[in-house]
């Protein structure tokens, strides 16, 4: 059984892989003179264009191998700008699509690596090989070979080239021995040397290794490599690793089904992409073996590894088959998968794309349906079916580029095709997929121990690079074209193209010529029918030149004491002949010692010329600097802007401000004199202090205004303490400056913010307790104060107390005077007679609302 599954894997591995990067909206087939040509994969060349990768098959070898790699270099439109083949000497790639790959270095050159087999051996023996090429022609730079025995016959071969974070590149493939099956890293310096290799496999509970085998590498946001890899011998389970830049395995996690969902099943990633949140998305394969149906799926993790949701995206809906290639995390913050699809319905072949936001919801899906896309190819012996996958690439300007295997309807012949989309995903003939293809699915995860060994030896590799001029590649070129001003404009516009269907220029005329006589910008769409959804567009520039203008520029040496003057002659138009007033005809720069006036004639590519004349004293020694004034600019949240206003010469002064600071101008935010030194170029100074007071705490105080009936309280702010408007807030929730009409006792607290967020606070008590003086003259004409003693009340009307009692006693204990009305008070007299000078003491007590009796005692001196 285990065999069969392990055909199985095989099969599905075979089936899986692409490569490809464009520009602009497009679809473009590349067809091909003499052979065969499948599309393995592409990169970026970091500025507009992109670099293919195919594997050529020559129909006219007796065993079809796979012998010759194919690069070209693409510009933004898709033209091809150059193309070599390269020949593994002794050597043929598996047919495996994934069998090689293509990355961008960051020295700006090509890596190109790939798993080939010996064909004297057969697959008994395979090898990894690597090479670099120049990226401006496609020059070899260098090539090894990484040996690798496989005594099982399993050359499972994703290899993967990718740059590392300190010039240093690695390797990625799969490795084999007798026992073992691991993931491998091979490291290179600057120099193309080997500084360190390694293998992983993950450690099962018996501590045992039975398969680990690459599927892809990327590099994440934070610096380290995301590997995805099937994890056992059954492809029951994927995994994920990430690595350190010196190899540590940082963490690592299995991905499987519940055996309650599908007992018998095998699980495949097929590409996997870091999020900007240290996450990652992954997308493959389930196949349920019970019933031979495929479905594709897509997970979503963050940063440790975790589901944070997870899709099937159906295979196999209303005839309409398909296989996921591809994901990528796009400019827009959106999911991208890509798939190829046939409908049996119709028989219609296509690729789709489907976009998911963050949280998993389908935003938009794409139909690139096209008569030049591939479903399905045969391995150049004829024995395995190969579905043709594909590769999706994000690019500078924001949209994507996809590429995969086409087919060219009226020749028969298998070619490279690519889809080059903006940042939303449109092509330039897709339509929307209305399938339902969506929906959420569980998947389980669990942590993982990750084991190594090393398993392989690096060697040279012999690789042999020929230019191919194969490509029938119509391109479209127009010329920009300039007049001389006394010249007429007619110009003929050629953009005759073969196997063009249709002209559209931007005059409304439709001739592949037309004859131009005036100035402007002229550009045409040429529509290629043989190429479905494909056009070519460039625009010409058609202008008069100017008559000549002649300009001088001087530059001062010495400039302190000049002791030269650099004149440098220059025009609006390109100068062909220059003639100095010293004789020089050769140079628009001359050097000049002596004072005087000299001057130059320029002569431009229409024969006209024009003049030019300066002094030597139009050049002056500068002036002492001088700083007039210091303006203090009005307070702002951020502070006062203190700006300088200097005389003399200021170009090339600096400024040195007793803060520290070395601007013009400065923000200061604190009270105190500031003083400024300004030095020109000569080292002549001056120096100017400017006096600054106007910062204040912002600071409030609760004011009490008015009688009991119309008792207020104001919230009184110095001026100069704040900045704009202030806002007020009460404790009772009133945003006025005044809180009036109180009704009763009570803490009250105001907070005022201004205009910078600056904050004070203060606060007010109105009591309803009672008060009593500690003395009282009850006939003393010379204090009329204070002729009574009893309880006081700042607002009689706040006091809420019932049962009143207050009673007052002399040093003796006898009672002098008691009473139940807390309004009525003791005037001093006691059996008819006024009670003499001394301290007395009294007790009272009240109810409060709620219950609450409050008592209190104190004395009170009597004076006479």
């Amino acid at each position: 059984m285990w065999l069969k599954r392990i055909s199985v894997v095989l099969n599905i591995i075979l089936f899986s892989s692409l490569t490809i990067q464009a520009q602009q909206a497009f679809q473009r087939l590349y067809s091909s003179e003499d052979r065969t040509i499948i599309n393995l994969g592409c990169e970026p060349d970091g500025n507009e264009g992109f670099f293919l990768l195919n594997a050529s098959i020559d129909p006219a070898s007796a065993q079809a191998n796979v012998e010759m790699i194919i690069i070209s270099r693409h510009d933004k439109k898709g033209d091809i700008q150059w193309t070599r083949e390269y020949s593994l000497k002794g050597e043929s790639l598996l047919t495996n699509l994934k069998s090689t790959d293509i990355s961008l270095l960051q020295d700006n050159t090509l890596l190109v690596c790939g798993t080939s087999v010996d064909l004297s051996i057969g697959l008994i023996e395979d090898s990894r090989f690597i090479f670099k090429i120049d990226p401006a022609d496609g020059q070899l730079i260098m090539a090894d070979v990484i040996s690798n025995t496989n005594s099982d016959l399993l050359p499972v071969s994703f290899p993967f080239g990718i740059a590392g974070f300190e010039d240093d590149y690695s390797y990625f493939a799969s490795h084999s021995n007798d026992d073992t099956l691991a993931v491998q890293r091979v490291i290179y310096n600057t120099r193309d040397s080997v500084i360190g290799q390694q293998s992983y496999f993950t450690e099962m509970s018996d501590m045992t290794s039975p398969f680990s085998a690459l599927l892809d590498v990327q590099s994440t946001v934070d610096s380290n490599y995301l590997l995805c890899y099937l994890s056992d011998l059954f492809s029951t389970r994927n995994s994920l690793m990430t690595m350190s830049p010196d190899g540590s395995v940082l963490r690592a996690t299995d991905y499987t089904l519940s055996t309650d969902s599908i007992s018998d099943y095998i699980m495949q990633s097929l590409a996997v992409y870091p999020t900007p949140d240290t996450g990652s998305v992954q997308t493959g394969i389930l196949l349920d073996l019970a019933t031979s149906t495929l479905t594709n799926y897509l997970i979503k993790t963050d940063s440790i590894g975790n589901i944070e949701w997870s899709k099937l995206i159906e295979a196999n809906a209303l005839g309409f088959i398909s296989q996921v290639n591809d994901v990528v995390y796009t400019s827009m913050n959106e999911i991208m998968i890509t798939a190829k699809y046939i409908d049996l319905n119709t028989f219609g072949v296509g690729d789709y794309a489907i976009f998911f936001n963050s949280e998993g919801d389908v935003v938009r899906q794409w139909d690139y349906s096209s008569e030049n896309s591939l479903f399905l190819i045969f391995n150049p012996d004829g024995t395995v079916v190969q579905f043709s996958n594909g590769e999706v690439h994000n690019m500078p300007d924001g949209g994507m580029v996809y590429s995969t295997v086409g087919l060219n309807p009226q020749t028969g012949n298998v070619e490279p095709y690519v889809i080059r989309t903006d940042a939303l995903g449109a092509a330039f003939c897709q339509d929307t997929l209305d399938l339902p293809l969506v929906r959420d699915y569980a998947f389980i995860s669990e942590n993982v121990r990750v084991g190594t060994t090393d398993l392989s030896q690096v060697d040279t590799f012999e690789v042999q690079s020929t230019p191919y001029d194969g490509f029938t590649i119509p391109v479209l070129t127009l010329l920009d074209t300039f007049f001389c001003p006394q010249d007429p404009i007619i110009v003929d516009l050629n953009a005759t193209t073969p196997g063009a269907s249709s002209y559209e220029w931007s005059t409304g005329e439709t001739t592949p010529v037309i004859t131009v006589m005036e100035e402007g910008e002229f550009s045409v769409t040429v529509t290629i029918e043989d190429r479905i959804c494909y056009t070519l567009c460039d625009t010409a520039n058609i202008s008069r030149r100017e008559f000549p203008e002649a300009m001088i520029d001087g530059t001062a040496f010495g400039f302190c004491e000049i002791d030269s003057v650099l004149l440098e002659a220059s025009s609006n138009n390109p100068i062909t002949n220059i003639a100095w007033s010293t004789g020089d005809s050769t140079n628009r720069s001359i050097f000049v010692s002596e004072p005087g006036q000299y001057s130059v004639t320029i002569t431009d590519f229409c024969d006209n010329q024009a003049d030019a004349t300066i002094a030597y004293s139009d050049f002056s020694i500068p002036n002492q600097p001088e700083i007039f004034d210091i303006l203090a600019s009005g307070r702002t949240c951020d502070g006062i802007a203190l700006t300088p206003t200097v005389g003399g010469v200021v170009d090339g002064l600096t400024y040195a401000w007793s803060t520290g600071a070395t601007s013009q101008s400065i923000l200061v935010t604190d009270n105190g004199t500031y003083s400024l030194t300004v030095t020109n170029i000569c080292g002549e100074t001056d120096v100017f202090s400017i006096d600054i007071q106007s910062f204040l705490p912002i600071s409030v105080q609760i004011l009490d205004e008015g009688a009991c009936d119309s008792l207020e309280l104001i919230a009184s702010v110095p001026p100069g303490s704040f900045i704009g408007p202030l806002s007020y807030e009460w404790s009772d929730g009133s945003t006025d400056n005044i809180l009036d009409n109180l009704t009763s006792a009570g803490l009250y607290s105001v907070t005022v913010t201004d205009n910078c967020g600056e904050m004070a606070s203060d606060e007010f008590a109105i009591s309803d307790s009672l008060a009593f003086p500690t003395h009282f003259y009850p006939v003393n004409p010379a204090h009329p104060e204070n002729r009574n003693f009893g309880a006081f009340i700042r607002c009689p009307d706040f006091f809420e107390g019932n049962n009143f009692r207050i009673e007052i006693y002399n040093r003796f204990g006898n009672k002098v005077f008691e009473s139940d009305d807390v309004n009525v008070k003791w005037n001093g007299v006691y059996s008819g007679e006024f009670a003499p000078t001394d301290v007395y003491m009294y007790q009272y007590s009240y109810d409060i609302p709620g219950g609450e009796t409050r008592k209190g005692e104190g004395t009170v001196t009597l004076f006479r």
